[in-house]
């Protein structure tokens, strides 16, 4: 993650110079909180997947799942 701490200890470094660090920073944190979130919800989503790939493998049959699987593949 790209992050210049040592501005910081620039002597007499200024609001002007400060101020974009602060938000670079807040920036860099918030897109750390998104790809957490990002992160959780590909998760969540797999498990959707998963557990709806059971409810349709109760109301069709492998051959009917396999067929419209293949049929997909040639779009």
């Amino acid at each position: 993650m790209l992050q210049m701490l040592w501005v910081e200890r620039l002597p007499e470094v200024a609001d002007g110079i400060l101020r974009p660090l602060a938000v670079m920073s807040s920036k860099l944190s918030q897109a750390a909180s998104f790809d957490a979130q990002a992160r959780g919800l590909r998760e969540s989503a797999y498990h959707d997947s998963l557990s709806l790939e059971g409810r349709i493998r109760g109301m069709w049959g492998e051959q009917e799942i396999q067929a419209a699987k293949a049929a997909t593949n040639n779009d």
